[in-house]
């Protein structure tokens, strides 16, 4: 870990990446701290860019987050304002890590929500 990165530098970036995605999964920084096996005052070392984290550290805090590194380097963060096309994503996203029977599953829910939306 670096100390004292300042606030323009790409590790504050990610951090505060790393906080919007952790708060949009309504999680602590300790519970994303657990899921990605990572000591708690590193994750908010981490969240505030004092500190340069691995790439397997990013990769375990990606995958807690049900996100993608790139994910953590993307700077604006999506919001439902982008339309439709941001709806389809975040359910793509959110299936994406999922086991096959559970995309059946949800694509058969999705077909009878959108057959009783027809009624």
């Amino acid at each position: 870990m670096v100390p004292n990165i300042p606030s323009a530098s790409p590790a504050f970036s990610i951090g505060q990446r790393i906080r919007d995605l952790r708060k949009r999964a309504g999680l602590s920084q300790f519970q994303l701290a657990e899921r990605a096996k990572v000591n708690p005052a590193t994750m908010g070392a981490l969240e505030r860019g004092s500190a340069n984290p691995r790439f397997s550290t990013l990769v375990r805090i990606a995958e807690a987050l049900h996100a993608t590194v790139t994910d953590l380097f993307t700077l604006k963060v999506p919001t439902p304002s982008g339309g439709q096309d941001f709806y389809v994503r975040e359910t793509a996203k959110l299936l994406s890590r999922r086991p096959l029977s559970d995309k059946r599953l949800a694509l058969e829910m999705i077909k009878r929500l959108l057959k009783d939306k027809r009624r």
